[in-house]
């Protein structure tokens, strides 16, 4: 993880990476929630963590696949969306 995120290249790159790994980890995240349903409540905290420590490199393998597929990350979408918005206030 700690490769996959300081590896060189611009601030741009840097940021990327940073979008990419939150992306396949909200998604990680999700889905080991949803294998999860019918755990004892006790014992969710512990199983939990314990899937998550072992997907980590699934994650970092997710974040490749996103930076590789050039999706339009989160800040990127946010600025082609408010470039296609009308303005709020009429100058």
């Amino acid at each position: 993880m700690r490769n996959f995120l300081t590896a060189d290249g611009s601030q741009v790159d840097a940021y990327d990476r940073v979008c990419a790994f939150l992306e396949a980890l909200f998604e990680h995240t999700a889905a080991t929630i949803r294998e999860f349903e019918d755990v004892d409540d006790a014992e969710l905290p512990s199983r939990f963590r314990t899937r998550m420590t072992e997907g980590h490199g699934e994650v970092i393998k997710s974040a490749k696949k996103v930076m590789a597929a050039q999706v339009l990350l989160p800040v990127q979408f946010c600025c082609v969306l408010q470039a296609n918005l009308p303005p709020i206030v009429k100058a």
